[in-house]
């Protein structure tokens, strides 16, 4: 029973790859550059090294606690909380 599930994932495969053949590289080609470029993410509100997206308005206590993200870029401690629409850093 084994040899039979190996054989029909096989046959999955091979037909996948005839599916992707017939786009071409044409089509590849034009995937990769429409998919490949992607635009920098750019801060609202640059605050040291943090680039928020919110303005920081939050103590970095309550934002610790109820953040949805917390990074840490060189001394700074940055952190946003997006349900609150809420920043915090202590490089601001």
């Amino acid at each position: 029973m084994s040899l039979r599930i190996r054989e029909r994932s096989f046959l999955a495969v091979s037909q996948t790859r005839r599916r992707f053949m017939k786009v071409g590289a044409t089509g590849l080609a034009a995937a990769a550059l429409v998919m490949a470029k992607a635009s920098p993410a750019m801060a609202t509100y640059p605050c040291g090294c943090c680039n928020l997206a919110y303005t920081a308005r939050s103590s970095v206590e309550w934002c610790l606690v109820n953040g949805d993200w917390l990074w840490y870029c060189g001394s700074c401690t940055c952190c946003e909380a997006d349900w609150a629409t809420a920043s915090a850093s202590n490089c601001c």
